[in-house]
């Protein structure tokens, strides 16, 4: 009887090795941070979540409890979605000094509407390598060009105190033809590099959060021009009354 017993305790042991082992063969991949630190060229598996959708264009940011990194495939990348969690092999690519898997030897969709990674909350001055690919907010910034409208391919500077930064707005992004905020916002983005400038990449105005208070939320609409007078039409987010200055020039 002892010897059964210890025969089919022998072949648990055995069993439970073999789906340990394989087991550890299902889950060969390694944090985004860990796959940051490897050569480029090397091949790297990483499981993270999807951080951003067309709104960018081709290029999707893969985010984990770690780190962030870009992706880059155009034949591999068009169906991913914000929340989407998946496993990606691939090769590391340096594009104008974004790191980059690009391109993409593997693909696996795990699962859909994932809840995004944590905003990381920063300053001007620590938009850099350290946050390079993650999802960032900077709080209590105003825009340079404020009132006018975004175009494409553009860059765009906010200030936050003395410190300058950009956010770039690319073709076909649904923040083109939306006001460049008035005022004081908390800005969201990814958090991105080219060419040694690192930039925020906002993909949508949910990305800006306003200031408590009024705000206009619209472009300033001016019609009805003559000599002696002008139509001005505004949108804001709660009612207020109004007063306008004019004048020949800026002073």
């Amino acid at each position: 009887m002892k010897k059964v017993l210890s025969g089919i305790y022998n072949l648990s042991l055995i069993g439970l090795f073999l789906i340990y082992f394989s087991s550890n063969k299902l889950i060969a991949h390694t944090s985004i941070a860990a796959a940051r630190t490897q050569p480029l060229g090397s091949t790297v598996t990483v499981r993270c979540v999807v951080t951003n959708g067309a709104e960018l264009g081709i290029i999707r940011y893969l985010q984990d409890a770690t780190a962030g990194i870009g992706l880059y495939d155009n034949a591999n990348t068009a169906g991913l979605q914000r929340g989407d969690s998946v496993e990606v092999t691939g090769v590391l690519f340096d594009f104008n000094g974004l790191l980059e898997i690009s391109p993409i030897t593997s693909l696996t969709l795990i699962s859909s509407g994932n809840n995004l990674p944590n905003t990381q909350t920063t300053t001007i001055p620590s938009l850099g390598e350290s946050r390079e690919g993650e999802l960032v907010k900077v709080n209590n910034v105003s825009f340079v060009n404020a009132g006018a409208t975004f175009s494409g391919n553009q860059s765009y500077g906010f200030t936050s105190g003395v410190q300058q930064a950009t956010i770039y707005v690319r073709n076909g992004s649904p923040l083109i033809g939306q006001l460049i905020p008035f005022g004081a916002v908390n800005l969201t983005g990814i958090c991105s590099q080219f060419n040694s400038v690192y930039q925020v990449l906002a993909r949508d105005t949910a990305d800006f959060e306003l200031q408590p208070g009024i705000n206009i939320v619209a472009p300033i609409g001016v019609s009805n021009i003559s000599q002696t007078c002008v139509d001005l039409t505004w949108l804001t987010n709660i009612e207020g009354t109004t007063e306008v200055a004019y004048g020949l020039t800026p002073a």
